[in-house]
């Protein structure tokens, strides 16, 4: 893992594609989300790595949405598979919020 110069933006190398990213990637974590992000097809780790932040390094969320989109995807009913796992990750990220209150 190489390392790499903080910035002001908390998420400083959120705008390498995935696949430049997993060179910098600081814990399996962050690893295996460039690895979804790149099978998705994302241009960047932006949303990833908010997403992770938000889940304090939680990376099941992420392994639970994929595995529902790779069904879908595996039965020809997801036409935008990076839409679909974006609203599960956000869906379960607000319902842990509504749990805590």
């Amino acid at each position: 893992m190489k390392s790499y110069k903080e910035s002001k933006n908390r998420f400083p190398l959120s705008e390498k594609s995935p696949s430049d990213f997993q060179q910098y990637a600081r814990s399996n974590e962050e690893l295996r989300c460039a690895d979804i992000a790149a099978e998705l097809g994302e241009p960047t780790m932006r949303f990833y790595l908010a997403r992770l932040h938000q889940f304090d390094g939680d990376v099941y969320p992420f392994e639970e949405a994929f595995a529902i989109v790779k069904d879908k995807m595996r039965d020809g009913t997801c036409d935008n598979p990076r839409a679909l796992f974006n609203f599960l990750l956000t869906k379960k990220l607000k319902e842990g919020k509504q749990n805590k209150n």
